[in-house]
């Protein structure tokens, strides 16, 4: 299974919708769909060399410390944290309430799909 993240216009995430319900209206099988659509610039700053390591590390754990991404990804805390907040906002990963320095990725060894429109 893909994660497709995605950019697009308002219109364009809407006829996506539109297109489900209509599948839905005429009872037909929907295929899961797992798109995560994004701002723009967000998509581009994910796709900066550090961030992609930074997701290419996450996929192989299943949870992991801030310390230990900083440690194993030879990068400062604040730059990690940063990165991270860049992810949560889209539910690329979660940080674990009961250790708020813990982090697990949600994508783990789905493959991540870039598109973006211009």
């Amino acid at each position: 299974m893909s994660i497709i993240l995605k950019t697009g216009s308002l219109v364009e995430f809407f006829d996506s919708l539109k297109h489900t319900a209509q599948e839905l209206d005429n009872h037909q099988t929907i295929t899961p769909k797992h798109t995560i659509w994004m701002e723009t610039a967000d998509l581009s700053a994910l796709l900066k060399p550090q961030r992609t390591e930074l997701l290419c590390y996450l996929r192989n754990q299943e949870e992991i410390t801030l310390d230990e991404l900083v440690n194993s990804l030879h990068r400062s805390k604040s730059a990690i944290t940063r990165d991270l907040n860049l992810l949560l906002k889209y539910d690329l990963v979660h940080i674990l309430p009961h250790h708020p320095k813990r982090i697990r990725p949600t994508f783990m060894r789905e493959v991540l799909e870039f598109v973006a429109r211009l």
